[in-house]
């Protein structure tokens, strides 16, 4: 039997077990395979369609699983699925709107059980308000104190049933629970029904259609290798491995800097006070442990290396010792920051003691590799094989698993298994490792995280897709990572417990699969797994069982833990502290206290009483023997930090309890909930954002908040026009003399804002070959709109402008906001100009040609004149070229198939004398940029490539060589002095009577040009520096300003001030946008 829906396939025990889950709470408990998770979807997606208020949450034990799990609900039901991690959401249990928008947005969550505990703890989330259906994935973790019994335990028993009459809308949610091995320890009824007490459910497995079910679970074939121990008279022999015991055994714990610094903080303390009791007992453990960074952490790689030496050989073992060193000394290294918790004293003296372990590399000759083996090895290899025969004499491709107990072992057996002879060329080997990278790690070994090449998911696609074709894993491949069905699990370590056995025995679920599970010779696992055969074979009797249909009683608190019977809820959002949660409760309170960064602020927990005799670590005769033997009961007291506003900051159990870890939770507990009554906590019991100085908490919220993120374009006004006039009409004419190096002055007529240059200095002009050109501008009066000179001046400047520019100017529009004048006429060009102008009017000729003249007619009008200037090679849009000479003398033969080449589209040139000799205009426009060095030698324009052109189709531009210079030069003096009434106009109007007004006008250019404007220097260089001065300063005064705020507070209010959506909104608000010089220089002219 089989029904479809959306696509989705459900088979007919899936759908036996989705319509028990809609009548009662039950754990649903399958085979690996067979399609658990399918039941849960079609649960949520049920439920989702009939509770429209509130969402059914999906809890799963690790973030890969509920990743995985995310991606499978959200392609199977509508509604929107939410995920909430610590990687993505690290700040989730401290933000209100968070939760407020996940729980709005989404029909579905899924997140880890740790973060829903403490959403509900926190009162953030409301299991009875806000959840309909509560799914555990693995849910045979329910037990003990796991995430999963706290969430039942804390909050879903003390909600009525939802059949009971008082629940008023606030009621026990439904449960689902999913599991392929719903049992641990030996007794499979005690294990039934403590799962099924946490969970108030009933452990349920198909019994309608047990028949179909048989058709998709394919338990594999289960099979077992006896291998041979390693030879007690004759042990395998590393040569590394010795190296490293020889000095692991020399090491002496009185010289490790740890136990030197607690020795130089006790004698600064004061004898008798509790920070000397403190240190003295860190101290005396430190050295009766030997649990110093680098004492510890190389004892624990010695033990491993021997491990791997008994278990894998000692070729193995050689190259795990080797590559760990060689990985230590690269971390140990004070220069780099690899393994960021290890501090440089630990760095130092590991270093100094591993430089002391003499290590070679390894042999990778395949007899050296082979003859190095363990036996367990060689057996592996040989099992491997088989299965690979076996497999692919069934024309299957061969894929396999090996779980591992050690992730050391994984690595140094996947480095041997690569390079084997035997296995090197047959199969591609990947490895799977635990995926935690906490920050707050401090071990040595924690370097092996390093030595694993390729993460997990790329290892993971390589095994689907059939490129790698054996993984070696720890325990994390045995249950929540979706691993691609295999034919071959091989257990290189016995599982630990039945639950191991089952889950990792689920991933062998192809059809005619194997299970192979290695054994010692003459060791006691095998005698486990009989036993673990029998618990299953009771288990599924026992769930199939209809007469124990189990409906759960309430649980009850066992009277015995003294643990579970203290708890305080607020009573305006039910927040919930507990003493399983007021120790990290306390510690997240001390970690967010002002220069944390400075101080150690966590929190000190003092036994009651103390483990060791005062000076234990001074003894003569130090032994454990030594020490007080107790067994409890004990107390605690419990220090919070100085800088807390606290009447008392010690607060102490009695000595009544059983364990440390007790009377610690209790003493916790007491002064969280006195950090409560002081206020120190919100009703969500999270500390208020100003936990040192309470009257700032408003204006420490605002600075926690996000800083605003900046859209990447706005809708801002053009930038000012700094040649249009001030007014709304222009009232006046300002006049000036414009005197440019080399050439006659000229007089400069602006309509719009006076143009002020520092000691009447102008721009300096750069032609290439030549050496600079300097201007000056002297201001001489304002005169009257109706001067007689002014119409002169329009017609003067549209002659040089359109001269050079034509092309990008409009004849009829001369209404330039800015004109020249020479002071003296040159009347000898003028004679010229009106020669053309009556020559123009006789022949009809445009106005628009009325500065070009024909060559051939000017140059028989004047004689051949050589003053001449521009040419072009033709009328209006034809290319300008530099006058050089007449050329009288007849072409050579190279010189006139040049020249025809050039007139090709004139069919049968005749070529007339004299022709005109002519050179390319340089390529510049703008000659404010300076020269480069390559501009400086490059030729002389008079030693430039020559042109000859025909002057019977070729015009000459009626120009003299200083009207030339002036028509070049003028569009790069007036773009600097636009850029100089722009920093004028900026001045005037926002920096009037403020410090800036003073700021010399080269620096402020500077400041306001943008990049794109292409102008010699911009802001980019002064922005690197301005954004430093202003974080500087802002920083000095906000440490001022709250002189107990720790660097975090400080850095986020720096952060606000300085952030570039804050300096934009000011930009705006001043409409700075407008003296923004952002428009690229075009030899084109402005106009009115």
């Amino acid at each position: 039997m089989a029904s479809s829906t959306d696509g989705i396939t459900t088979r007919g025990y899936q759908q036996e077990m989705l319509e028990e889950s809609l009548r009662r709470n039950i754990i649903i408990a399958l085979d690996t395979g067979s399609g658990k998770t399918h039941i849960a979807v079609l649960r949520i997606k049920t439920e989702v369609e009939r509770q429209p208020t509130k969402v059914s949450w999906f809890v799963a034990p690790t973030v890969a699983l509920c990743e995985q799990q995310c991606g499978v609900i959200q392609g199977a039901i509508s509604g929107p699925v939410g995920l909430i991690s610590g990687s993505k959401e690290p700040d989730q249990w401290k933000n209100a709107a968070l939760w407020q928008t996940a729980l709005h947005n989404n029909r579905v969550l899924v997140t880890t059980p740790q973060v829903l505990l403490d959403a509900l703890r926190h009162s953030y989330v409301g299991l009875g308000r806000d959840i309909s259906l509560l799914v555990f994935d693995e849910a045979h973790h329910a037990v003990d104190n796991h995430p999963y019994n706290r969430i039942m335990k804390e909050f879903y028993f003390p909600l009525p049933p939802q059949s009971s009459p008082a629940s008023s809308g606030y009621q026990r949610p439904s449960i689902l629970g999913l599991t392929a091995s719903p049992i641990y320890g030996g007794n499979v009824e005690k294990a039934f029904r403590t799962i099924e007490e946490n969970l108030d459910s009933s452990i349920r497995a198909p019994r309608r259609h047990q028949e179909e079910l048989s058709k998709f679970v394919h338990r594999p074939v289960f099979k077992h290798v006896l291998f041979d121990p390693p030879d007690e008279a004759n042990p395998p022999f590393s040569t590394n491995v010795a190296a490293l015991n020889a000095v692991v055994k020399s090491m002496d714990i009185q010289n490790d800097p740890y136990v030197q610094s607690l020795r130089n903080q006790l004698s600064r303390a004061i004898s008798g006070s509790a920070e000397y009791h403190r240190i003295d007992q860190k101290l005396s453990k430190v050295i009766r442990n030997e649990d110093s960074f680098t004492h510890k952490g190389l004892r624990d790689f010695e033990r491993t290396a021997e491990v791997i030496c008994q278990d894998l050989g000692p070729w193995a073992a050689d190259w795990y010792v080797w590559e760990v060193i060689q990985h230590a000394k690269r971390a140990a290294n004070p220069q780099n920051n690899i393994m960021s918790t290890w501090k440089n004293r630990e760095k130092v003296y590991l270093l100094d003691v591993i430089n002391q372990i003499g290590v070679s590399p390894v042999s990778y000759y395949p007899d050296d590799i082979s003859d190095e083996c363990s036996e367990k090895v060689r057996a592996l290899i040989a099992t491997l094989l088989l299965e690979k025969s076996d497999t692919e004499s069934m024309n299957e491709s061969y894929s396999g698993l090996v779980f591992v107990q050690r992730r050391d072992t994984v690595l140094a057996l996947a480095e041997l298994l690569r390079h084997h002879p035997s296995t090197q060329d047959v199969f591609e080997f990947g490895c799977l490792l635990g995926t935690s990278d906490s920050s707050h790690r401090h071990s040595f070994l924690d370097i092996t995280r390093f030595m694993l090449k390729g993460s997990q998911k790329d290892t993971l696609d390589d095994f689907k897709i059939g490129e790698t074709t054996v993984i070696i894993s720890t325990a994390v491949a045995e249950e929540g990572i979706d691993i691609q069905a295999c034919g071959s699990v091989i257990r290189w370590d016995p599982p630990q417990n039945m639950a191991s056995w089952a889950q990792s025995r689920g991933r062998a679920r192809r059809k005619r699969s194997t299970y192979t599970v290695f054994f010692q010779k003459g060791g006691s696992e095998q005698n486990n797994i009989s036993k673990w055969l029998k618990l299953e074979k009771d288990m599924i009797t026992l769930y199939n069982d209809p007469s124990r249909d189990f409906i759960a009683d309430e649980a009850e608190v066992d009277a015995d833990d003294e643990d579970e019977v203290l708890e305080f809820r607020v009573p305006s959002t039910g927040a919930l502290l507990s003493l399983h949660s007021a120790v990290s409760h306390l510690s997240h309170f001390c970690s967010v206290i002002p220069m944390s960064a400075h101080a150690d602020n966590r929190p000190l927990y003092d036994v009651d009483p103390r483990e060791f005799a005062e000076g234990w670590h001074s003894f003569d005769n130090r032994t454990k023997q030594s020490m007080f033997p107790y067994s409890g009961p004990f107390g605690s007291t419990v220090t919070l930090p100085r800088s807390l506003p606290l009447p008392n900051r010690e607060f102490s159990t009695e000595r009544i309890y059983r364990s440390r870890i007790s009377a610690h939770r209790h003493a916790a507990f007491m002064a969280y909930k006195a950090l409560y009554d002081v206020n120190l906590l919100n009703d969500n019991l999270l500390p208020i954002t100003s936990v040192t100085e309470p009257h700032l908490q408003d204006e420490v919220k605002e600075m926690l908040k996000d800083v605003e993120q900046r859209k990447g374009f706005t809708n801002v006004a053009l930038q000012i026009n700094p040649w249009a006039p001030q007014d709304t009409e222009a009232r006046c004419w300002y006049t000036y003399e414009l005197v440019i190096d080399g050439l006659p002055p000229l007089i400069l007529f602006n309509i719009s804002y006076p143009i002020l240059l520092p000691n009447d200095e102008g721009p300096t002009l750069h032609r290439p070959g030549q050496v600079p050109i300097s201007t000056h501008l002297h201001f001489i009066e304002s005169i009257g709109l109706s001067d007689a000179r002014i119409e002169k001046a329009r017609q003067y400047t549209k002659m040089l402008f359109w001269s050079i520019n034509g092309s990008r100017m409009s004849w009829e529009k001369d209404d330039f906001p800015y004109l020249v004048l020479p002071k003296e006429t040159d009347t000898h060009w003028t004679e010229r100009r009106a020669w053309l102008s009556q020559l123009n009017t006789d022949t009809g000729l445009s106005e628009a040609d009325v500065y070009f003249a024909n060559a051939e007619k000017f140059s028989k009008a004047f004689a051949y004149p050589t003053d001449l200037t521009i040419i072009r090679n033709g009328f209006r849009s034809a290319k300008s070229y530099r006058f050089t000479r007449w050329r009288f003398d007849p072409l050579s033969e190279e010189e006139e198939s040049s020249f025809r080449k050039y007139y090709s589209h004139f069919e049968d040139l005749e070529i007339v004398y004299p022709l005109l000799e002519v050179q390319p205009l340089p390529p510049r426009s703008n000659f404010l940029i300076r020269t480069s060095t390559s501009d400086l030698k490059r030729k002389a324009p008079s030693e430039g490539r020559s042109i000859l052109l025909l002057p019977r189709i070729s015009a000459i531009t009626v120009l003299s060589e200083s009207e030339s210079a002036y028509a070049f030069l003028l569009p790069s003096i007036l773009r600097s002095f636009a850029c100089s009434i722009t920093i004028s106009s900026l001045r005037d109007e926002l920096f009037a009577s403020t410090p800036l007004y003073d700021i010399p006008n080269s620096l402020l250019l500077t400041a306001m040009t943008a990049p794109v404007s292409g102008e010699q220097t911009n802001y980019q260089r002064l922005e690197t520096l301005g954004d430093t001065v202003l974080k500087f300063v802002t920083g000095i005064q906000l440490l001022a300003e709250y002189p107990l705020w720790h660097e975090g507070y400080l850095s986020r209010k720096k952060d606000h001030a300085v952030a570039n959506v804050r300096l934009a909104k000011e930009n705006l608000k001043r409409s700075l946008y407008r003296w923004i010089i952002r428009g690229i220089f075009v030899p084109g002219y402005i106009r009115n």
